[in-house]
């Protein structure tokens, strides 16, 4: 239970973020074409600065060319809704990440 008397089991973890007022830290991993270039670019800040996210980079010590961040993310639905828009698209291009195949 938590002080709100609430059982967390059953709770998104996005809702308990905004009834506890903190924002949702996630971990993301993925691979790019150029990793000096993934880290040297700006568009992490240009695209997600305006809605209030933060995010730390992370490369491969093996040097792959997987890369990761940590994003604290204060609206999980803004983010979820601008994952969505071709901006988001267009940012990953730029960043020159790795197009998951299906």
């Amino acid at each position: 239970m938590t002080p709100l008397g609430v059982d967390c089991r059953f709770i998104p973890h996005t809702v308990l973020c905004e009834k506890r007022g903190t924002m949702a830290t996630h971990v993301g991993t993925h691979e790019v074409d150029d990793v000096d270039h993934w880290l040297a670019s700006s568009k992490r800040e240009e695209v997600f600065g305006p809605i209030g996210i933060t995010v730390r980079t992370f490369r491969d010590p093996a040097g792959s060319n997987r890369v990761g961040v940590i994003a604290e993310i204060p609206d999980m639905a803004a983010f979820q809704a601008f994952m969505q828009t071709d901006a988001a698209a267009a940012a990953m291009k730029a960043a020159a990440c790795v197009q998951t195949r299906s």
